[in-house]
């Protein structure tokens, strides 16, 4: 399935269940509107895929797609799926189109990333107690 941003870019999510593909793809169309107006910076992309992965922990992208856990997107909570796939969007900005030149400063890279992610977590979720479980959910298991 896939959609455009409100600035071109095409998103489109490849996975077994139609359920979940619209999941992911309505939390990657937020998080990269959120994302775009955050960074001001155009993107030279036409068009990002999400592919999701079975029996694959986190995410990782590549200029012009993202894999996505198959299994976060399935059961994880709305937090935690909004921060990975914000995160990995904020990297085509933040390592793709601008990066480091030492592997010395990757921990600069990574927070900015998060930071960008942080901050599409808490303006897509409007319910305080959600964002609370998030937020402690860093440091104990719950």
């Amino acid at each position: 399935l896939s959609r455009q941003t409100s600035f071109g870019v095409t998103v489109r999510v490849n996975g077994d269940s139609r359920a979940i593909v619209l999941r992911v793809l309505d939390c990657a169309l937020a998080s990269f509107e959120i994302l775009a107006g955050l960074i001001d910076v155009p993107l030279p992309l036409n068009k990002i895929d999400f592919i999701l992965v079975p029996e694959y922990d986190g995410g990782m992208e590549n200029w012009g797609h993202i894999t996505i856990s198959q299994s976060l997107a399935t059961t994880g909570d709305d937090a935690h799926l909004i921060y990975l796939i914000a995160h990995e969007i904020a990297h085509h900005w933040i390592g793709n189109r601008a990066t480091i030149d030492s592997w010395n400063y990757i921990c600069l890279q990574e927070d900015i990333a998060d930071w960008l992610a942080i901050k599409a977590v808490k303006a897509l979720l409007t319910d305080e107690i959600r964002l609370q479980r998030f937020q402690l959910a860093q440091y104990v298991e719950i």
